[in-house]
């Protein structure tokens, strides 16, 4: 899917909102997966006398599981400072978490550095703090970034992937995305590499698609017809009659017929056999605005 292709981008993209994100959730992963350092952080924190707390496990569906595990590292970072020093002490022979094949020691060796990073501690510090104590409107906790850059694309996907989605709702449902994205842009400065990535992701899915269909599929939607695309000088009527006259011999293998250019004159202007879409449409517009407040609908269809 098209979508996940987009996420897959926005992840690759290396801004501060996904590398904090993702080096605190590949430690938080090592460490639980590593029953003998979770008995050493047990140990060391009766050591110190401190409560027993354990690490928590990230829900990749809970956005609020990212930032009450962050927390918890937090808390933990005493007990990992302790734990590698006196790991750092022992002889190579006499290594608890340095040991394994050549893979385990090496990803041992990277989690080691990352617990002994300060950067990396400032800035979940600082991303959680934040969440507790919101100073401005701009500062958003890393987790609450990359969530806001994730849910459209979620909501999208969600679409996408209904057995009823149609080719115009994925179109409008692309364009609905741009805006999005240039709207964070401008709206949220920091978060302008991450809606880069996305929009040029959008933009390399919509080169490589057939653009014809969709864009035909908007246009003979009653509802929108040339609405979306009011903005573009390059949507004339003879366009558009270009564009459905190289669908038809796709299609059909064939000219497209004269008496075409009459119905799709009657269809835009609402004339002929699409008279009736004058009271249709407003109907079906009203319908649609009380269903989504709540109003009983004034007729069925």
């Amino acid at each position: 899917m098209q979508i996940n292709l987009v996420v897959g981008n926005y992840l690759a993209c290396e801004t501060l909102f996904v590398r904090i994100s993702r080096e605190a959730s590949e430690l938080i992963s090592w460490l639980r997966g590593r029953t003998f350092v979770l008995a050493l952080i047990r140990e060391t924190q009766a050591s110190l006398n401190k409560a027993t707390v354990s690490v928590l496990r990230i829900i990749l569906t809970r956005w609020t599981a990212h930032f009450l595990a962050f927390r918890r590292l937090l808390e933990l970072r005493q007990t990992l400072d302790i734990i590698v020093t006196q790991e750092e002490n022992r002889a190579d022979d006499q290594k608890l978490i340095i040991k394994g094949k050549r893979e385990a020691k090496e990803q041992a060796r990277k989690m080691m550095k990352l617990i002994q990073n300060p950067v990396f501690w400032h800035s979940i510090a600082r991303f959680v703090y934040l969440h507790l104590y919101p100073i401005s409107r701009w500062l958003i906790p890393a987790t609450s970034r990359v969530k806001n850059h994730l849910e459209p694309l979620a909501v999208a996907n969600n679409i996408a992937q209904s057995s009823h989605c149609r080719l115009d709702q994925v179109l409008l449902m692309f364009g609905l995305l741009v805006m999005k994205y240039n709207d964070l842009k401008l709206r949220e400065p920091d978060d302008a590499a991450a809606c880069n990535a996305i929009l040029g992701s959008l933009e390399k899915r919509w080169a490589n698609a057939d653009q014809d269909v969709f864009i035909a599929a908007v246009l003979l939607n009653p509802i929108h017809k040339a609405a979306p695309f009011v903005k573009s000088t390059k949507f004339t009527a003879v366009a558009i009659y270009s564009l459905f006259s190289r669908l038809w011999t796709r299609f059909y293998n064939e000219s497209i017929p004269d008496k075409f250019f009459h119905e799709l004159k009657d269809y835009f202007e609402e004339s002929g056999q699409y008279e009736d879409l004058k009271v249709w449409i407003p109907a079906l517009r009203q319908r649609a605005t009380e269903q989504v407040s709540g109003k009983k609908p004034q007729f069925r269809i």
